[in-house]
Parts: C-alpha cells; structure tokens; sequence
C-alpha cells in the first residue's frame, strides 16, 4: 500500500473566513455619517425657511386692512386670523390691545353702515368680527363692540350678529376669568337686560353667558329663568345653575332626561332631528348633574337617581346616553352610600 507524502490537512479557523480587519478610512466614516447629516441639515433648514417665509405675512395688521376691504379676499383675511386667534401659543396676539381695539372699530362701522345692513355676506362678517374678539383678553377694547352688536338688530337676519356676539362675551368671560368680567358693570348689565329679550334665542343664549359669568345677579336671573315657557331657555340656566351647586337647577334638569322628551316645540317636525336634539340635551343633562354635585355633595340625590334609572330602562345599552346615565347612577349611588 502506497503512502501519501501530503501534509496532514489543518482544521479551518473561523478567522479564515473573514477579510483582515483594518480600521475604516476617513472616507467611508463620510459617507456613513456626515453625508446623511448634511443631507437631514439641508431638508431641516429648508423647512425653517419655508416655514419662516410663508408666516412673513402673518400678521395682524394685514389682516385686518384685508378684512375692511369689500372684496373676496376678506373671507381668506378672516380664515387666516382665526387660525392665528387658535393657534397655541399665539398668547401676545390674544393681549394685543392695539390689534383688538382695531377689530372692534372694525366691527362697530360694519353695523353703523345701514346700506348694507341686509347682506347676508356681512351679517356673516359681523358675526365672525364678534366672535373673533371674544378670544381677546382686554375687555376694555372688545366689549363696546360686544355690547352694540348685541343689542342692535333691524332685521331678522342680524339675530345671528347678536347671538354671535353675546356666545363671544361668555367666552370672553372665561378666558379672562369671570371675576374680573363681573368687573366690567355695563356688561353684566347688558346682559341681564337680554335674558328678558322678546327672542327666545337670545334669551337662551344669554342664560348661558350668565351661567359662565357668574355671582350674586347672575344667579338670581338664573333661577327666574327656570319657569320661562322656552325649553332651551330653562335649559341653559338649569345648566347655569349646576355649575355653581345650585339644587334649585334639580327639577329642569330632571325633565331634561325624560326619555319621551319633545325637545323643542317650534322645531320641525323630524325624526332624526329631534332625536339628536333629545340625545344632546340629555347628555348635556348628565354632564351637568354630575357638576353640580361635585360642587355640592350635600345635596339630596334620591330623585336624580330615579330620574336617571327612567333614563337607563328606555335607552339602549350601546347608545351612549346609556353608558353616560349608568356611570352617573353609580356615582351617585355611591354617593348615597357614603352619605347613609
């Protein structure tokens, strides 16, 4: 038998199968790295200028020369300020005494002018003017537009100026807290005066602006307001009443959660629009059952539990109106044990 003369053959190492290690060249750490850096910097950068150039416009004052001007352009003026009024963070603007004093006038010749006092396009503009200065928090510069654009009205078509500007007040109220509202007599006065208004619209609005203001005068409108034959009037001071514990709100807001509940008598006649109108007040009901006994434990909850168990026997377990009452029945009930 021959013999081979060949070496023995070596095992293979796991480092024969791999290239020599070599530190990497300037050249691939640029690619891997500053190559991508510079290119996220460029995209950024570019960003910034686009963004920069495009708010170079951004401003008020332009806005408002845009609005006064009888044009199309106008509606795009006053899209363009509502989203800067909206905007986060945009607080300077909302203080800007100057800026609103401006809109103010603005709004106040809109009125005085009795040519076009009919056109539905500046009974829009109005109502927008009124609710634009209601994000403003210097009181002193928006409310005498506030007031005269909620107290004047010539045709039917301006009742939607008044509501507007009466729903601009009470948001006044709230950004600049109702204390300092409550400050400002002629409002507060102007107010008082609406909720007797021979409109139901307004004096159901005015219901709601007194529920948000606040104090000693509103409270006691509030709790007249209870007995007025309109439905959405005893329904925005029932819910006036609740945010600030009043039990006198109880009996309203029971009969709001009836579930054979006609919500309003001079709507027309729709299935669909009265049972979404039922399902907004009841729910508007529940949210304010809950308020009011947070602001006042004390108070009796035996007939609200029994009001809300109606609801829940004539709803649906998946309607929401349903999940809403159970979650408050357990409250309350909860309430009651504490209590006993």
């Amino acid at each position: 038998m021959s013999q081979s003369n060949s070496e023995p053959r070596q095992p293979l190492s796991p480092d024969d199968a791999l290239p020599p290690v070599e530190p990497p060249t300037a050249g691939f750490i640029v690619q891997l790295f500053v190559v991508p850096a510079v290119i996220v910097s460029i995209i950024v950068a570019l960003w910034l200028m686009f963004s920069w150039l495009a708010h170079m416009g951004d401003s008020p004052d332009r806005y408002i020369e845009a609005l006064r001007r009888n044009n199309p352009a106008r509606w795009q003026a006053a899209s363009s300020l509502a989203d800067a009024l909206r905007r986060r963070g945009n607080e300077r603007l909302k203080h800007d005494a100057q800026q609103a004093g401006a809109l103010a006038e603005l709004l106040s010749e809109e009125i005085d002018d009795t040519q076009r006092a009919g056109n539905q396009n500046e009974i829009k503009l109005r109502a927008f003017l009124a609710r634009a200065l209601g994000e403003f928090r210097v009181p002193d510069r928006v409310l005498p537009a506030l007031i005269k654009a909620a107290t004047t009205q010539r045709n039917d078509d301006e009742l939607m100026v008044r509501r507007a500007a009466i729903e601009a007040m009470a948001v006044l109220a709230s950004n600049i807290g109702p204390e300092a509202f409550r400050e400002q007599p002629e409002a507060l006065e102007t107010l008082l005066r609406l909720s007797r208004d021979e409109s139901s619209t307004i004096r159901s609005v005015a219901a709601y602006a007194l529920g948000v203001v606040g104090g000693r005068q509103a409270i006691e409108r509030l709790d007249k307001m209870l007995s007025d034959a309109h439905p959405s009037v005893r329904y925005n001071a029932a819910t006036g009443l609740a945010r600030h514990g009043r039990e006198e709100a109880v009996d309203v807001l029971i009969e709001m959660l009836d579930p054979e509940l006609v919500p309003l008598r001079d709507e027309p006649v729709d299935v669909a629009v009265q049972a979404g109108r039922r399902f907004q007040i009841q729910n508007t009901a529940l949210r304010a059952i809950r308020i009011l006994y947070q602001k006042a434990p004390e108070a009796d909850t035996q007939r609200v539990c029994d009001a809300v168990r109606r609801l829940l026997a004539q709803t649906a377990p998946e309607e929401r109106t349903h999940v809403e009452a159970k979650s408050l029945l357990y409250e309350l009930e909860k309430r009651q044990a504490v209590a006993g």
